[in-house]
């Protein structure tokens, strides 16, 4: 299977190389792998946001609850998800030869560990998030003063993932390798993966414009909102689905050729 690289065992000492130099790795690994990555990506994670979006439209206002069409199509998505970012991980630390179907049966069976270890990495998030959305400024500074710490243990543990993939790791033992692999190393990576996070962010807001565009040339050709999905709703929803979709792909990828560096 072309682009799958075999990781060697052990972390090693090199420093990491610049962020171009990451980057330009990344970015060719993406496109190289594209025609491996679409039908999986397609299946696993643009289908299932574009489902999501249609039935969240269907299912009225946020103050009527979700529908269980649309619950059941988040729990659908997150476990694209993370099939997805294990696939994804593959292309750059998977064995030389797999096939997609070999590789995505990989990713299956390693996806009970990753998502255990994803459970336990937002652990370090999950206690700020209520504080920092509450009216109370007080509150909203404690929950900025645990979000800070929060986001240190975090960045350090998102190596886990690609450690399942490329050793199928345990969720304790992928977290304990990634905990060791980014040890005095946090700097650089915290600088080159804020500098992916913002790029993808923008990419992000500019395809939403784009997309809240066409749905509003959608209304406006019908005349006013309609109940009825219109051809601008339905291009809205595609851009935003493959835009969020490549963007998971791309950020997967950027952590395993993070943790193929850090590891050698």
């Amino acid at each position: 299977m072309p682009g799958f690289v075999r990781q060697a065992d052990g972390p090693g000492s090199a420093p990491l190389p610049a962020f171009a130099a990451l980057w330009a790795e990344t970015w060719g690994r993406f496109v190289a792998s594209l025609p491996l990555m679409l039908p999986v990506a397609g299946a696993l994670l643009f289908l299932p946001q574009l489902i999501v979006q249609r039935f969240a439209m269907a299912s009225g206002a946020p103050a009527q609850g979700l529908s269980p069409a649309v619950l059941l199509g988040l729990g659908v998505l997150l476990a694209g998800q993370l099939l997805a970012q294990l696939f994804a991980s593959l292309t750059v630390v998977g064995r030389p030869g797999q096939t997609v179907g070999e590789a995505l049966g990989l990713a299956a069976r390693r996806a009970p560990a990753g998502l255990a270890a994803s459970f336990l990495q937002s652990l370090a998030l999950l206690p700020s998030l209520p504080l920092l959305a509450s009216s109370d400024p007080g509150l909203r500074l404690l929950g900025l003063l645990l979000f800070l710490p929060g986001t240190f243990v975090a960045l350090r543990l998102m190596l886990a993932l690609p450690a399942i993939a490329d050793r199928g790791d345990g969720p304790l033992a992928a977290l304990e390798r990634a905990w060791r692999l980014s040890s005095g190393r946090v700097g650089p990576i915290l600088g080159q993966t804020s500098l992916v996070l913002l790029g993808l962010i923008l990419v992000f807001l500019v395809a939403s414009g784009l997309a809240a565009a066409l749905a509003a040339i959608g209304t406006l050709a019908e005349g006013g909102p309609s109940e009825r999905w219109s051809v601008g709703r339905w291009l809205s929803a595609l851009v935003t689905a493959a835009t969020a979709s490549g963007i998971t792909v791309l950020f997967a990828q950027f952590v395993a050729v993070l943790y193929r560096h850090l590891a050698r």
